[in-house]
Parts: C-alpha cells; sequence; structure tokens
C-alpha cells in the first residue's frame, strides 16, 4: 500500500462525503426544507460522532479496495452513460437482495411523519456498512472509469441524504405504498420487475383457478341435468305403475258386477 493510494482514498472519501452533505443541505434550502431537527441537534450530533469514525475508515478500505480495480483511462460517451446505469442497476440490485434478506420478517416499514437528511447518518454501523458495501462490490465486477466511479458514489451519497428529507418524503410514501415495503435506494427497479413477476404469475394462478372452476360449474350443471332426468324418469315410471294399478282395479270391479 503506497502513499499514493492512502492519499486516493482519502481525498476521494472526503470529497464525495463533504460535497453530497453541501449539496444535499442547498438543495434543501432551495425548497425550504429543514436539514436537521433544531429541537434535537445535539443527541443528534453525538450519534452521529459515534458513526463518523467507523464510517470513515469503512469508507477509506473500499475505496483502497476499489483502487486497482479502477480505470484510468478516458471513456467514449456511449461508454460512460452505459457504464453509469450498469452501476446504479447493479447497486439497486445489491441493495434489494441485502433489504430483502434483513427485513423478511417484516411486513411493513413505516414513515416517520417528519424526516431531515442529517437523520440518514445516524443508522447503525451494520446498516451503514451494508449501504457502502453496495455502493462499491459493482467496482469489482465492472470497468469503470474514475469519473464513472465519482459520479455514481456522489449521487448516490447526495440521494442517501435527500431520500430523508421533506423533499423526496412524497416520492417515499408512493414507494411505501406500491411497494411494501419498498426496497430500493433511488430507483425501484428491483420493486418494479418482481411487482409485475409476481402480478403475471397471481393472474396465471386466477386464470388457472378461473378455468377449473368453469369444468366445475359444467360438472355441477352435468350433474343437475342427470338428476333432472332420473327423476323425470322415476316420475315416469310411477304414472305407468299407476295407470296399470287403475286399469287393474277398473277390471276387478268389472267381474265383480258381473258376478
Amino acid at each position: 500500500m503506497s502513499i499514493f493510494s492512502l492519499l486516493y482514498a482519502n481525498t476521494l472519501v472526503v470529497s464525495i462525503f463533504s460535497t453530497a452533505i453541501a449539496s444535499a443541505y442547498a438543495i434543501c434550502k432551495i425548497y425550504d426544507a429543514p436539514f436537521y431537527n433544531a429541537q434535537t441537534i445535539v443527541n443528534d450530533l453525538e450519534k452521529i460522532r459515534d458513526n463518523v469514525i467507523p464510517l470513515y475508515f469503512g469508507s477509506i478500505y473500499m475505496a483502497l479496495s476499489t483502487h486497482y480495480f479502477i480505470e484510468y483511462r478516458e471513456h467514449s460517451l456511449a461508454e460512460f452513460v452505459g457504464n453509469v446505469i450498469t452501476y446504479s442497476f447493479l447497486i439497486e440490485g445489491l441493495y434489494y437482495l441485502y433489504y430483502n434478506v434483513q427485513s423478511k420478517a417484516k411486513q411493513y416499514v413505516s414513515i416517520p411523519t417528519i424526516v431531515y437528511p442529517l437523520d440518514a447518518l445516524q443508522l447503525n454501523m451494520f446498516h451503514l456498512s451494508c449501504y457502502l458495501a453496495c455502493l462499491h462490490l459493482p467496482t469489482f465486477w465492472m470497468s469503470l472509469n474514475v469519473l464513472e466511479y465519482i459520479c455514481v458514489l456522489y449521487f448516490y451519497t447526495t440521494m442517501g441524504l435527500l431520500m430523508h428529507s421533506q423533499i423526496a418524503k412524497e416520492y417515499s410514501i408512493m414507494l411505501h405504498k406500491y411497494n411494501k415495503p419498498d426496497s430500493c435506494l433511488v430507483f425501484p427497479v428491483c420493486d418494479y420487475f418482481v411487482y409485475h413477476l409476481n402480478k403475471s404469475r397471481i393472474s396465471q394462478h386466477r386464470k388457472m383457478d378461473e378455468f377449473f372452476d368453469l369444468d366445475k360449474e359444467e360438472e355441477e350443471e352435468e350433474d343437475e341435468d342427470d338428476e333432472i332426468s332420473s327423476t323425470a324418469d322415476k316420475e315416469g315410471d310411477f304414472v305407468k305403475i299407476e295407470k296399470t294399478s287403475g286399469s287393474t282395479s277398473e277390471g276387478e270391479l268389472a267381474d265383480d258386477i258381473s258376478e
């Protein structure tokens, strides 16, 4: 491990985090949304202080690990766009797997009435570590250059803060409404595909159920027709028996009169 690598990782982590926090703060100011809770800011800063050091060293470790997989050559515009989209999809996919594994027993995730971007830094270290892993693992499988890597990291770090703001509250409520719980960081890619896959399966099951229900109805109708025909046959036999017995009794009565 060289001094250049340490300087690279430190510069990368500090610049991305500071720029993301400044961007989120500026956006909240523009939209007149609170960045932190003024009533609990002292307690919030204490919680954040406990997370900052392990979060910093964890980010340095991730940056050093991915340093040898990042390319330093210029990519074309098509490569840039394709890598950024693929990188984002892989991040969403990893987070989808993590979220559904760790919240398998939960049926619904409630949304606080009032949220602040600073709340994102108060999450437990396990969640933050998994968040960092989701952001960095795709770099082991892709041919990213530094610009693509920094752009995606900056975007997801900034959005990680803004997704806890009043600006994104309506978006979060919409995601929770249609995906209970929603399992995305920013883009509900996996939720969308899983939802429509389950929807198609449900529709197929419903079609099969309707098909079998139709068969049952046809069988019931056939059974009813058989019962009606058998009842009619029995009634016809009963009428014949009555006629026969009636004619026999009339003959016996005539014989008695003649005698």
